[in-house]
């Protein structure tokens, strides 16, 4: 869990930069990561399936 030092402030960006994992870059329309990780995404909710319903939007 990645937690933020005292007197910073707590954006993602700087809590990556502060963990190691360095500066934070757009991968998606949601989402940002530092260089080097990656992610899959497995559907948008609302968006059908395969089945012709549509993903759900919680778990």
């Amino acid at each position: 869990m990645l937690r933020r030092r005292p007197g910073t402030s707590a954006s993602a960006g700087n809590l990556a930069a502060a963990a190691g994992f360095g500066s934070l870059r757009p991968v998606g329309p949601e989402l940002a990561l530092p260089p080097g990780f990656r992610y899959t995404s497995f559907g948008r909710a609302g968006t059908p399936m395969s089945d012709g319903l549509p993903n759900p939007d919680r778990p």
